[in-house]
């Protein structure tokens, strides 16, 4: 449906990865090339982490836990960073 749609374009948009087009073929399309945009930049458009809730334990545990959890963070981040959206629709340039 149309909202379903919106919705989904919504955080694109507001993360200035999407942009109106006019004219006859209205729609949207990137504000960049694809093989500008990492795939981080799309995944960030639809994630939020508040990091000043995150309370932190004094348990041994939770230390190592939160450390795992920050590390696999940044390997998370790196990998999505090392893929441009051209790799994923290289037709769509």
């Amino acid at each position: 449906t149309v909202s379903y749609t919106e919705n989904l374009i919504k955080p694109l948009k507001t993360g200035g990865l999407l942009e109106r087009q006019q004219g006859a073929g209205r729609g949207y399309r990137l504000s960049r090339p694809a093989a500008s945009l990492c795939a981080w930049e799309v995944v960030q458009c639809f994630e939020t982490v508040d990091e000043g809730r995150r309370r932190l334990s004094k348990s041994s545990e939770s230390r190592s836990v939160a450390a795992l959890d920050a590390e696999a963070a940044l390997q998370r981040r790196a990998l999505l960073q090392a893929y441009n959206l051209g790799h994923f629709a290289p037709d769509a340039e």
